[in-house]
């Protein structure tokens, strides 16, 4: 049996008929919210953002974007309601640059994050706010090159996780310890007294990407993960529903292997 990660992505730079399509699900609160970005670039990538999202969990579960209710609790993590309580569809969003990313799981956490090499900011600052002080120790022991590369290695896989736990990163660098060298097939983590999933994501050039997902008590699963890329013209299953590619965007289910 595998667990399947469900990962959409799509670029900013859509045309505007398709971005208006994703707006046209949006509440009164939510554009609302939009409003208050200062750039206007800054406010469409959100209100893209939080379309597209509603797009995808309309897929997973049926019906209309617009009837997707969303809420979250103070201090938790956004979550889409369900008529069945005893059910989860879990959610992560990511926005980096020009690119958006929803994950979507059943049955348990998941957390995605992809970041943009590409940004101005000062590493070493934010690597000082956001590591350990083991992790810092082996970062600052490296040269500059690899610095650079693992700073964003670890710096997605840390938000991958902290939005799995629906903690963030807000709980400080020692909270949330994560490997800082590459990997291939994935990495156990076991964080908050639960064990996590970790894998990179195939992301463009310049780009870094982790994701993270939940192992329930007493799960066990093979080393490594197939992925599917859905090609436009085909389309794969969720439960008993089938999902195809969003307009120009991807689509990739990453499976893992369980050991009944």
């Amino acid at each position: 049996m595998t667990v399947n990660a469900y990962l959409w992505s799509i670029d900013v730079d859509i045309d505007r008929a398709t971005f208006h399509q994703y707006l046209s699900s949006l509440t009164a609160d939510e554009r609302s919210h939009a409003d208050r970005f200062h750039f206007t670039n800054h406010r469409d990538q959100f209100l893209l953002a939080r379309g597209f999202l509603r797009e995808v969990l309309a897929r997973h579960l049926g019906g209309k974007a617009a009837d997707v209710r969303l809420h979250a609790r103070p201090g938790e993590k956004p979550r889409v309601r369900l008529t069945n309580p005893n059910r989860i569809v879990a959610f992560s969003l990511t926005r980096s640059s020009n690119r958006i990313t929803v994950g979507v799981v059943s049955g348990r956490e998941i957390g995605v994050d992809i970041e943009s090499a590409d940004r101005k900011i000062d590493i070493e600052t934010v690597a000082t706010d956001v590591f350990s002080a083991t992790e810092l120790r082996q970062w600052q022991a490296m040269d500059s090159v690899t610095r650079s590369e693992r700073f964003y290695m670890a710096w997605t896989r840390k938000e991958a996780l902290g939005k799995a736990l629906g903690t963030g990163i807000s709980q400080g660098p020692d909270a949330i310890s994560v490997p800082l060298d590459p990997m291939s097939s994935g990495q156990w983590l076991p964080t908050a007294g639960r064990r996590w999933l970790l894998s990179e994501l195939p992301v463009p050039d310049h780009y870094y990407g982790s994701l993270v997902i939940e192992c329930r008590t007493g799960e066990k699963f093979l080393d490594g993960y197939t992925d599917q890329w859905v090609a436009q013209d085909s389309r794969t299953s969720f439960e008993e529903r089938e999902l195809t590619p969003p307009e120009q965007g991807i689509l990739l289910v990453r499976r893992f292997t369980r050991i009944e």
